[in-house]
């Protein structure tokens, strides 16, 4: 009994339902999608500039050919070939570079100037190159090059290295400094007949030295139309351009003109 009442009541409630009018029905609209269309949007932007520094590297080697041998120059030091290697070297009096070493040292030695760097010593050859020269005697180090060893001649404490031998002194400023007192192997550590010792020599310039001053208590002299300078010890300048540098070099000494 209770079934049939409750078909009879669902058939009442959906007759109802659909009788209804169609206002009081709910309706689902799906609305469709709004297409906006904008303009686009230009920016512009300045470019962005990076300043990078530009780094100038030079070779990390050069080559010298010298009588036969070519040199190899790098990080500031010489190695020659030995076989299929190549072992550390000093350059040979007479080399020419067209650059110091970085970290080279200027000195003058009497009114000559060189420049010295790792136990060799320098001179201007040209406008373009410099000579690896002899150890100039009387040369002040404020150290010694590394790899000078200790030796004793004739009683006497000195230096060498490559040999060039260094004395051990203080200067008048009271420092300690290491002077070229022997050069080729070769050193003279004993008083001479008339009694004067190495360091009370005197090394006159040579022939060809050039120097940014002249000495001291010079005289400027004209002979056959130019100008010589002459030192105290008759060393005869003359004036010479280099490097856009007023320089002076040795030109001849008394007795050589005397010839001429």
């Amino acid at each position: 009994m209770n079934r049939i009442f409750s078909t009879l009541l669902f058939s009442i409630l959906t007759v109802a339902a659909f009788s209804q009018p169609v206002s009081h029905r709910r309706v689902f609209v799906h609305p469709a999608p709004a297409v906006v269309h904008r303009t686009p949007v230009v920016v512009n932007r300045a470019p962005i500039v990076v300043n990078r520094p530009v780094i100038v590297t030079r070779p990390s080697y050069a080559y010298y050919p010298y009588h036969g041998v070519s040199y190899r120059f790098s990080a500031g030091y010489f190695y020659r070939p030995y076989g299929a290697y190549w072992r550390p070297a000093y350059p040979p009096v007479g080399l020419r570079v067209n650059f110091l070493p970085y970290g080279y040292m200027p000195m003058y030695v009497g009114p000559s100037l060189y420049y010295y760097y790792g136990g060799s010593y320098y001179r201007r050859y040209d406008d373009n190159n410099y000579e690896v020269v002899d150890p100039p005697m009387g040369a002040t180090l404020s150290s010694l090059p590394r790899g000078a060893q200790k030796v004793i001649v004739n009683g006497e404490e000195f230096y060498e290295l490559n040999g060039t031998y260094y004395k051990k002194t203080t200067n008048d400023k009271g420092k300690t400094v290491y002077v070229v007192t022997g050069k080729n192997g070769e050193i003279n550590n004993s008083t001479d007949p008339n009694g004067v010792t190495p360091d009370q020599q005197t090394f006159a310039p040579q022939q060809g030295d050039i120097t940014d001053q002249l000495p001291e208590n010079y005289k400027t002299i004209t002979l056959n139309g130019s100008t010589y300078y002459v030192g105290p010890d008759d060393s005869y300048y003359q004036e010479l351009q280099q490097d856009g540098t007023t320089r002076f070099q040795v030109v001849g000494k008394p007795e050589e003109d005397m010839k001429d």
